[in-house]
């Protein structure tokens, strides 16, 4: 998905449908055989041929397994447009890729049905389909359409009688015999199982025992445990529940360095805390920081400051000054403080200590040194002076004495000005005017210097001598070597200087004044938190105290650390965590158990060879026992379900049966009394339910059995004890092993010689076969179907391991059995066993490798001596002609088959908002010649034929159907005439198309899945969890994309059916609502499977359940089934074979005991749907009578359970009784449309998908959880937590849950994933209580303002804050009102608590936008601190100098100053002074 638009994927349940309907596409269906699939993808570049040869090999040859491609639906996707804009359609080839015998029209029945699902499905996603016939294959294809046309037209005379009689309802058969079989052994490729404990331990004391069991596999691992406390490693994420239940389960808890306030204050949060740690810790959070003791600490923090301060001025002096000396090397400025004085080893001590003061240090030394000296008597004395170099330097005929007047002039003014002041004409230019020394030549001064001053403007620039003011000091300095310049040098750098030194003294005391400040609030706070520190680490260690009580505790609990995860919605905690456990010595016994798929189940039994793979298994149960005890036997029975275990003892022998899951022994069943002069043997056989034990005792032999009754719970004795003796001619030899023949009462006994001899438990004596071993076996074992004895032995070189095999039938006939070589990997093998999987036939040998830390196994197929008989049709010739044999036909009637199995035209029929146009059939043959050329023929006859035998409904979209054949060298495009739609449509067809497995019942217990899948984990997850917390745990895979987002504003119904096994429930499903539930992965459904039907007004949401009364499902499990299927149906189709089962008041036995469980009145939208009871199989003439019966017996259990009866309770009072047509009539299809009327008949209880998905859920956990409340308290309580748990996110960013990668995700209504629509500006606001926090807050969100807020207009800011904080309150507000609304009113008190957070979190954020506004301490422009901030300090955040231009400066002064130097003369007064600026 990904590729066709980036992002569209994210999780298995969070796909964007809606972005990829953006994205037109072309699916073309391919399909065909292997090797033309193979071409094809070579052709299209897709492969190269190194692959193309791997994927043309067969999976598996003689017996021999090679790596291989899953059959199944593969999507090749077209590089889509680079650009999204770019409308062209991205073409997708569905690509269906066969197994090996796929097109084999003798293809076993798993084979068969793969088949037909996965045409169904490549059907329905691609209108224009593409069949690729390889050479070999279009040369096998038989008309066979065309050979029944002419048979028919050449039957002969002599047949017509047998013709004549031919009926299609009177089949034949009869009774031949096949092969003779001999015996023999084969050996092939089993599974490996891989597992960390397998492989070789660090403990000496561990040992590897494999499990015997005749149906399942298991491993046994024994360790000595030694006394004292043993350790075991916790790291988990436990919900709020399963974090308190930890807490609880010990007595002492130790808590690690890690564990800091923030992890005790969530564990107080919770009330996992005892009495009095919880006392402790609530005692510290009234903490006093005004206690006299607090104070006290602070004060003394301040006068150690104090004298630490006593030289601070003096150092920011330093500082200051040598900037200055830096920036003005000309001025030779001096520096009053000691030559030892170092301010940056004074202050670093100082800042690190205190933040804030670091950062107004660090941001003075970011400041640059002024440019320019903004002193008027500088600035008058540089003018004049630039004024006269300009006069000088622009004329050459000026006389000595005239320059040193004009010299003169530039320091000493005064005189110059009174003595031409009568005589001087008023011109701007008097400083000019003044530089003339006597009245006389006053006005011809002026005349010449201005004329002088206009020619002089071409050779003279006043920027020459500098730029600014530094580089205008540093080249005036140079002036003073000539003795006329002397005076005027000194007094223009005499004006520096005092401007200078008055810059430094006051930027000194700015600076010292503001890091004082600073430092003392810094030092402030830090006082605070040390005497918090302080008070928290006596709470700490108090309540250490009171969580280790004992002084000498069985049971500690090291909580190492603690961490919430906020991302989670409902509160979720990461532990790591040490138990430690104080007890004696013992051997530690952990089984695992393996689970085997029910998918290679099913196809060992289509194909004996398949390779199973087993990848997963349950998880360990451990036992202990004494050290002192041992072990002597030990078996799995009845499926894994039972363990026979079997110990000794200093007090005897005893003898268990338990649930295989069971950590703790139950009560002996037997017990023996110990004897050193006894050796005991054991051997159990599940099919005769027999436990023996061989014994000898005081030089005789004994055998005695037990008889393990009521399905292996109870162990009772089977009469006397048989002694051997007697069989023995110089007395009971010593026995190594025994075993039974499985299935039978003969036991096979293992002497110390090597001998073995069988003994009949029926006759009481041995058999006369024989058999002489040179050498004690490692193992000896029957197989699980009874047919040979397995012993395993080392090879002759001792390389490597060997089977021998001695057969049942003809043991001690062949002396030596059939021996067969292990696989080399067998080498290090030192544990075997003997089991099967599925079938008792199919025979695996395991063997455990420590190397490979792996149960390796092979499968042994054993063949006995026995004729193979078939039950076979007897055909006459017209039934030979209606099949001809074929051999790869199957090519083009997967079509047929297709129709045959699923609805042609389905009652409700799936509606996209893309119309679809009728099928198209491209035949491409990958031959020289062309073979095929009938096949268009051949299709319309193949539907011909489907439309004559069968009475489905098909209209005309059949017959609409166009096929073309043509050859793979023609030059074609492949995708000319495929019709477009939408990517994200078409994908959710997809999906439709394969049921979901969401639950099942077990263990007496409803499990929900997850994403369609049984997990071990996930199942022990959900125990425990409250039912909030389960809801979150569910997920439905891509079908929660479909129903939580896509969809989620459709209404929904709910059809369901049930009823006994094999009554075709999933059948009339799917013609019924056009769902493929026969495509599943079972043979017959287990627990619920969902599919769902999209029609243009609705979607109709399909449960297919299990058959009820079943053998492997309890009452309880029925039952559990039932409930749910009634809570959310709106039709429950119950199908039942009348004819078998008349007994309706057992038959309803579950419906009837789930009426005590919820209650209807509490869940109004719920148990409202109409129970249809449908009949299979009814005639015409049955249907009265049959109606009637039922009529009568429901009228009984209503009397009799009166109002409690399961139709009103269940039902809402609504019931129907449907007798259905037979199948292969019209009306058993046409009977699906009347039914589909009295669906959208029913009241729709669920408005939306969204809602229904939240239901669906909450059903689900509470039926899980077995919570029987009111389901809508459920579902408010769920919906006001996670809403409490994303509300602060909410406020503070606009957002809500932050998704699978981290990102923020907006606020959106939960039922139809809506987005939350307002004009919130997104920024991120604060609710914190922290100082810091708020005023950095405040800061960014007045950024837009410039750097220096505090000198705009208070109101703008003021209303700026205000409108940023009603605009995110009024989106949250929305948010929360779109959530809840579907349950108002309600006094409910999960939503009561949801308004209360908001509105105290409303508060919060909303002083948190407020400014202080109180008078800046050191300006008197407005605090910018955020409103009763804790501080006493005032701060407006700016320089605090005004930055207003001078009102008493000449502007044409300022103006020609900005001109020079770029700077404009400033105020200088404090910011926000009254009156002018000076």
């Amino acid at each position: 998905m990904n590729a066709l638009r980036e992002g569209s994927y994210k999780t298995i349940s969070k796909i964007n449908f809606t972005t990829l309907d953006n994205v037109p596409i072309k699916p073309l269906g391919i399909y065909g055989s292997k090797s033309a699939i193979v071409q094809f993808l070579l052709d299209a570049g897709v492969v190269e041929e190194p692959i193309a040869e791997a994927l043309r090999k067969p999976a598996n040859q003689n017996g021999q397994l090679f790596p291989y491609l899953r059959s199944g639906i593969y999507l090749l996707i077209n590089a889509p447009p680079s650009h999204p804009q770019i409308s062209s359609s991205t073409v997708i080839h569905v690509i269906y890729w066969p197994e090996d015998e796929t097109w084999n029209d003798n293809a076993s029945s798993s084979v068969q049905k793969n088949r037909v699902t996965f045409m169904r499905y490549l059907t329905k996603l691609a209108s224009n389909i593409r069949v690729l016939v390889s050479e070999e294959h279009a040369a096998s294809f038989v008309w066979k359409y065309d050979a029944n046309e002419d048979a028919r037209d050449q039957g002969d005379e002599s047949s017509s009688d047998e013709d004549s009689d031919a009926d299609d309802r009177f089949v034949k058969f009869e009774v031949a015999k096949a092969v003779d079989e001999e015996e023999g052994v084969q050996i092939f490729p089993g599974f490996t199982f891989h597992h960390q404990a397998l492989g070789i331990s660090d403990d000496s004391s561990a040992t590897v025992q494999l499990v015997p069991s005749e149906t399942s596999q298991a491993f046994l691992v024994a360790k000595v445990r030694e006394a004292g406390f043993q350790q075991k490693q916790v790291g988990a994420e436990y919900t709020a529940l399963g974090l308190k239940s930890l807490m609880r389960r010990y007595k002492n808890i130790y808590l690690g360095e890690k564990i800091g306030e923030a992890s005790i204050h969530s564990i107080f949060e919770l009330g996992a805390l005892p009495t009095s740690a919880s006392e402790i810790y609530l005692e510290y959070l009234k903490l006093d920081m005004e206690a006299p003791e607090a104070q006290e600490q602070r004060s003394t923090a301040l006068s150690q400051l104090q004298s630490k301060l006593v030289d601070l001025r003096k150092h920011v002096e330093h500082l200051v000054r040598q900037r200055f000396i830096h920036h003005y090397p000309s001025l030779d400025l001096k520096s009053e403080i000691d030559s030892d004085c170092s301010p940056e080893n004074y202050l670093g001590p100082l800042l690190e200590m205190a933040p804030k003061a670091k950062t107004v240090y660090e941001n003075y030394q970011r400041q640059g040194v002024p440019d320019k000296i903004e002193s008027p008597e500088y600035q008058a004395v540089k003018e004049r002076f630039l004024d006269v170099q300009g006069i000088l330097e622009g004329s050459e005929s000026i006389k000595e004495e005239e320059k040193r007047r004009y010299i003169q002039g530039i320091y000493s003014p005064d005189s110059s000005k009174e003595a031409s002041s009568s005589k001087a004409p008023k011109r701007s230019r008097s400083l000019i005017v003044a530089t003339i020394g006597t009245i006389g030549s006053a006005v011809k001064g002026l005349v010449y210097s201005t004329d002088r001053q206009s020619k002089s403007s071409e050779k003279f620039s006043r920027s020459s001598l500098g730029r600014n003011d530094v580089e205008f000091l540093a080249t005036v300095d140079s002036y003073s070597a000539f003795p006329d310049y002397t005076p005027a040098v000194q007094a223009i750098r005499t004006a520096a200087k005092t401007w200078i030194e008055g810059r430094i003294a006051e930027t000194t005391e700015e600076l010292a004044r503001t890091l004082f400040k600073k430092i003392e609030i810094s030092t402030h706070e830090y006082a605070n938190q040390q005497y918090k520190w302080t008070k928290f680490a006596e709470c700490r260690q108090a309540i250490c105290a009171a969580l280790a009580p004992e002084a000498s505790p069985s049971e500690i609990l090291y909580l190492n650390s603690l961490e919430r995860n906020t991302r989670a919605q409902q509160p979720k905690f990461a532990v790591e965590a040490i138990v430690s456990t104080r007890g004696q010595a013992a051997v530690e016994y952990s089984m695992t158990q393996l689970e085997v798929r029910a998918e290679d189940i099913r196809a060992l039994d289509d194909n004996p060879y398949h390779l199973p793979s087993i990848p997963y298994n349950r998880s360990p149960v451990i036992r202990f026992t004494p050290t002192n005890c041992r072990s002597l036997y030990v078996q799995l029975l009845d499926q894994g379900r039972r363990l026979l275990q079997i110990f000794e003892s200093s007090s005897g022998v005893d003898i268990y049966l338990d649930d295989a899951r069971d950590t703790a022994f139950g009560n002996h069943q037997k017990h023996f009394a110990s004897r050193e002069d006894r050796s005991l043997f054991f051997a159990t056989d599940e099919e005769t339910a027999l436990l023996a034990i061989v014994y000898v005792d005081q030089g005789r032999s004994f055998i005695q059995t037990f008889i393990l009754k009521d399905k292996f719970t109870a162990l009772q004795q089977r009469g006397a004890p048989h002694e051997l003796t007697r069989g023995y001619i110089e007395g009971p030899p010593a026995i190594r092993a025994i075993s039974f023949f499985s299935g039978t009462e003969d036991i096979c006994l293992l002497e110390e010689s090597g001998r073995i001899r069988v003994y009949s438990l029926q006759t009481q004596a041995f058999r006369p076969g024989t058999v002489h071993l040179s050498r004690i076996p490692a193992m000896m074992q029957s197989s699980p179907d009874g047919s040979a004895l397995v012993l395993v032995e080392r090879t002759q070189d001792e390389q490597n391991w060997q089977a021998r095999v001695f057969h049942q039938a003809t043991f001690g006939e062949n002396p030596d059995g059939i021996i067969v070589d292990l696989p080399s990997d067998f080498h290090d093998a030192t544990r075997f066993a003997i089991s099967s999987l599925g079938r008792r036939s199919y025979v695996y040998l395991v063997a455990h490798s420590p190397s490979a830390k792996s149960l390796l196994s092979v499968a042994l197929r054993i063949s006995r001596i026995e004729a193979e008989y078939l039950f076979r049709e007897k055909t006459g010739r017209h039934a030979r002609l209606q099949c001809v044999a074929t051999a790869h036909n199957s090519l083009v009637d997967c079509f047929s088959e297709v129709w045959d199995r699923f609805p042609v035209i389905p009652a409700i029929p799936r509606e996209f908002t893309a119309s679809r146009p009728p099928m198209r059939l491209t035949i491409i043959e990958y031959a020289a010649r062309s073979m095929l050329q009938r096949s268009p023929r051949y299709f319309s006859d193949m539907i011909r034929d489907f439309i004559r035998r069968s009475p489905k409904p098909v209209g005309r979209s059949l017959e609409s159907i166009e096929v073309d054949v043509k050859s793979a060298s023609e030059d074609q495009a492949l995708d000319s005439s495929v019709e477009s739609c939408l990517a994200g449509e078409w994908f959710v067809e997809v999906i439709c198309l394969i049921p979901i497995h969401i639950a099942i019942a077990r263990g007496n217990r409803f499990v929900p899945l997850k994403d369609g899948r049984w997990r071990e984990d996930h199942n022990r997850a959900l125990l425990g969890l409250e039912v909030p917390e389960i809801i979150d745990a569910i997920t439905l895979g891509t079908y929660e994309a479909i129903l939580g987002s896509y969809m989620s504003t459709k209404p929904v119904r709910v059809v369901s059916s049930m009823g006994e096994q094999s009554v075709g429930k999933s059948f009339s499903l799917n013609h019924l609502v056009d769902t493929s539930f026969a495509g599943s992965a079972m043979r017959t459904t287990e627990g619920v499977w969902l599919s769902l039907c999209p029609t243009k007004e609705q979607l109709i949401i399909a449960l297919d359940f299990e058959g009820v009364h079943s053998l492997e499902r309890t009452a309880q499990e029925d039952m559990l089934l039932v409930l749910f299927n009634a809570a959310i149906s709106n039709l429950i189709m119950f199908r039942n074979n009348f004819a078998l089962n008349r007994n309706v008041a057992n038959m309803f036995t579950s419906f009837q005991a789930s009426t005590r469980l919820f209650d209807p009145q509490n869940n109004p939208n719920l148990f409202k749907g109409l129970l249809a009871i449908i009949i299979k199989d009814v005639v015409d003439s049955d249907k009265k009578e049959i109606v009637e019966e039922f009529r009568s017996k429901f009228n009984q259990i209503v009397l009799r359970e009166r109002g409690e009866n399961f139709i009103t309770v269940l039902h809402d009072s609504q019931l129907a009784v449907m007798p259905w047509d037979v199948i292969q009539s019209k009306e058993f299809y046409t009977r699906f449309s009347k039914l589909s009327k009295h669906l959208f008949k029913q009241r729709a209880t669920h408005r939306t998908a969204g809602e229904f998905l939240l239901t669906l859920k909450t059903l689900m956990a509470k039926l899980t959880a077995q919570d029987w409340g009111a389901l809508d308290q459920t579902v408010i309580k769920h919906r006001s937590s996670a809403m409490q748990t994303s509300l602060r996110q909410a406020l503070v960013s606009g957002q809500g849950d932050v998704g699978p990668f981290g990102e923020s995700e907006g606020l959106k209504n939960y039922d139809t994933q809506e987005g939350i629509m307002s004009d919130d500006s997104g920024e991120i606001l604060c609710l914190s209580t922290s100082d810091d926090a708020r005023h950095e807050s405040l800061a960014h969100l007045l950024a837009p303002f410039g750097p220096e807020p505090a000198r705009l207009g208070v109101d703008d800011l003021c209303r700026y804050l205000d409108g940023i904080g009603e605009k995110r309150l009024l989106r949250v507000k929305t948010w929360i009102d779109s959530n809840i609304s579907r349950f108002m009113p309600t006094d409910n008190p999960d939503i009561k608590a949801l308004q209360r957070q908001f509105d105290e979190l409303s508060r919060t954020l909303v002083t948190n936008l407020q400014l202080c506004l109180v008078k800046c301490d050191v300006c008197r422009l407005p605090c910018l601190y955020p409103k009763a901030h804790s501080s006493s300090t005032h701060d407006c955040g700016t320089t605090h100098r005004c930055i207003g231009g001078c009102d008493f400066c000449d502007p044409a002064d300022q103006l020609q100053g900005f001109e020079m130097s770029g700077q404009r003369t400033l105020c200088g007064l404090s910011a926000g002074h009254d009156g002018k600026h000076m």
